[in-house]
């Protein structure tokens, strides 16, 4: 039992710190967007490609994805409640309830004034990072 125990630790302590190193790599802006001088920021990521010009443009469209959804979020929620009850000679046989949920997340703003502040290629794994800002 003490084996399964420090298996499981030493594999907790092995994953850390790949993690670790790996975030350490990263530029700051990356997990905390921000920039100096403009209001709203989003990171934006693209996994390795061979056309990287298709790469940048795709990190880009993730990170005005992001903008858009810190900017404006439309929710609209629907829940269904169905009864049903059989009965018998007055009494009760079987009552049952069907649930349904349905939420549908919708964001739509024009993000014309966007500026690339920065951006970010980490050569060991091919991700391609880049910071979008609004002033």
């Amino acid at each position: 039992m003490k084996n399964i125990y420090l298996f499981f630790l030493i594999n907790i302590i092995f994953l850390s710190l790949i993690q670790i190193s790996y975030c350490a790599d990263l530029p700051d802006w990356v997990l905390n967007p921000t920039a100096e001088g403009y209001e709203l920021c989003a990171a934006g990521a693209s996994i390795s490609n061979e056309n990287k010009s298709l790469q940048k443009k795709i990190a880009r469209m993730n990170a005005m994805a992001e903008l858009s959804k810190m900017h404006e979020v439309k929710v609209k929620n629907k829940l269904e409640i169905e009864k049903s009850n059989e009965s018998y000679n007055g009494k009760s046989l079987d009552s049952s309830k069907k649930i349904n949920s349905t939420s549908k997340q919708s964001s739509s703003i024009a993000l014309g004034n966007t500026e690339e502040v920065n951006s970010f290629f980490d050569n060991e794994t091919g991700m391609y990072y880049i910071l979008l800002c609004l002033k």
